[in-house]
């Protein structure tokens, strides 16, 4: 898929100057490059890559509504196969990237109910193609090294234990969707 085909499609909830913002900090995370030594496409994070996360988190939590219109226009583009789950897998040594990446994987899959939005259906089908997505095989390789590593510790930090409970809060949340 084209990069900009990615980020088609409206639920015509947000406003054009709000999609453009979203798409602005989407763009700012970061993009895929072509490896010269290997011929293989990479994600390299941008320069505000940490900062537009966290605004991305903010426009989701601040406020219940709109963030819920902000989630449902994220899963339109595709927005967790697209952008999170390649920046965690190239970036998984990172350890503030990793943790606001998870915050925000973590907050886009809580579950949701019929009454939670009129688009139900169209958000729950996004979700599910987000379960599909991560559920391969380097994806998967990386969330359990996250557990590990931690769990190797004879004792665990605050750090760890709320990276433990970010990555049990995301599975299930991926386990909850049908």
């Amino acid at each position: 898929m084209d990069e900009d085909d990615q980020f088609e499609g409206s639920y015509g909830d947000l406003s054009p100057e709000e999609q453009t913002k979203l798409l602005i900090l989407i763009k700012g995370l970061g993009c895929f490059v072509m490896d010269p030594v290997t011929n293989s496409e990479l994600y390299e994070k941008g320069s505000s890559c940490l900062e537009n996360l966290k605004e991305i988190q903010s426009w989701i939590t601040n406020d219940e509504a709109f963030g819920k219109l902000v989630a449902l226009q994220l899963a339109a583009w595709n927005f967790i196969a697209g952008e999170l789950l390649p920046l965690i897998t190239n970036y998984r040594d990172d350890k503030p990237i990793v943790f606001e990446t998870l915050k925000l994987l973590t907050t886009l899959t809580l579950p949701i109910s019929p009454s939670s939005t009129p688009h139900y259906f169209s958000h729950l089908s996004h979700l599910q193609v987000a379960k599909e997505s991560f559920l391969v095989r380097d994806v998967v390789a990386t969330f359990i090294s996250f557990f590990a590593e931690p769990v190797s510790h004879p004792s665990l930090d605050e750090f760890d234990m709320v990276l433990i409970e970010l990555l049990l809060t995301l599975f299930r949340n991926f386990i909850v969707i049908p």
